[in-house]
């Protein structure tokens, strides 16, 4: 590695190294493995929001294989839809941490859309019913649901979607891109049809002044798995002990700043790849998230890996 050089893949060089879910996930179970031996490491998330709408987020963890420390600062805005930009933007920085210099950036949207399918994907491979789901239900119909649309199809034999929604804007858009990809689409303005008819489950719902969750998990067929991609705000607390496993991505991180209230998690992925398998029959799972730095980290390892088989991105002297 030439410490005098760093690498810069945007979201076009990304696009092309032609990652996949299934081992962004595999990579994200290896270094959580290496993260309960203490050789990884995952800060909290910082966040400030300068103005009503917008956030300014940090992401920082290191490891040392790969003997890299990532540093992702990530802005949102919930008005770009009428800016005509993505809602989020930012950068990763990669650092050497023998020596402690740059090595490499990256344009985040897409590693963070993808590291992000890949932990629900993650998450699904121990909570998922043995009954294998062939209709998944989305509430919320931005980036993450596409991308979560690729996961789960690259692992699971999906035959429909079903929208919550009315027809127009993304929510179309949505439905056209299942459609695409060979699934019957539904888009029903019914919640509860979503949560009684799909085997899995996504939501994510930006949030905004005055929103209240209104989605009830009782509701939920009794073999069925929650990706909460919105770290469960839509989620009623009241209704979350009818859940038989409620997951989080870190509970050392959620203890610091809870974001699942009404019950207590049952553990964290962490747990789930390390721990003891336990039988899956007909149950409620549920893995509600906000995204962890040591994924991000997972993720930027295969893309500077392919990158530099493939010769991808641009070279910049230091």
């Amino acid at each position: 590695m030439n410490l005098r050089e760093l690498r810069y893949l945007s979201k076009s060089d990304v696009q092309s190294l032609g990652l996949s879910y299934s081992e962004i996930a595999d990579a994200i179970a290896k270094i959580l493995r290496r993260k309960q031996n203490n050789a990884a490491w995952n800060n909290p998330n910082s966040t400030i929001s300068p103005y009503e709408g917008t956030r300014s987020i940090s992401f920082h963890a290191a490891a040392l294989d790969p003997a890299f420390s990532v540093h992702k600062t990530l802005g949102l805005s919930r008005d770009n839809s009428v800016r005509n930009l993505p809602h989020l933007g930012g950068l990763i920085n990669v650092h050497d941490v023998h020596t402690g210099h740059p090595v490499a950036i990256l344009e985040c949207e897409e590693i963070t859309g993808l590291r992000t399918a890949s932990l629900s994907l993650l998450a699904s491979r121990y909570l998922t019913p043995r009954r294998p789901a062939q209709t998944i239900g989305f509430v919320g119909a931005g980036r993450q649901a596409s991308f979560h649309l690729e996961a789960f199809l690259s692992e699971f034999d999906l035959r429909k979607a079903i929208l919550l929604g009315r027809e127009g804007g993304s929510c179309s858009r949505l439905a056209d891109e299942c459609r695409s990809k060979g699934l019957t689409a539904l888009v029903t303005p019914d919640w509860q049809e979503v949560l009684r008819s799909a085997g899995i489950v996504v939501t994510s719902v930006p949030d905004g002044p005055g929103f209240k969750p209104f989605l009830d998990a009782s509701l939920l067929s009794e073999a069925s798995f929650v990706a909460a991609v919105d770290a469960g705000r839509s989620w009623t607390p009241s209704g979350l002990g009818s859940f038989d496993e409620l997951v989080v991505d870190d509970i050392p991180l959620h203890n610091m700043k809870p974001y699942v209230t009404g019950v207590k998690p049952d553990g964290d992925l962490t747990r789930l790849v390390c721990g003891t398998p336990w039988s899956r029959g007909s149950q409620r799972s549920g893995f509600f998230f906000t995204g962890i730095a040591i994924a991000d980290l997972a993720a930027v390892e295969l893309a500077l890996q392919k990158a530099e088989v493939m010769k991808v991105g641009t070279v910049l002297q230091r």
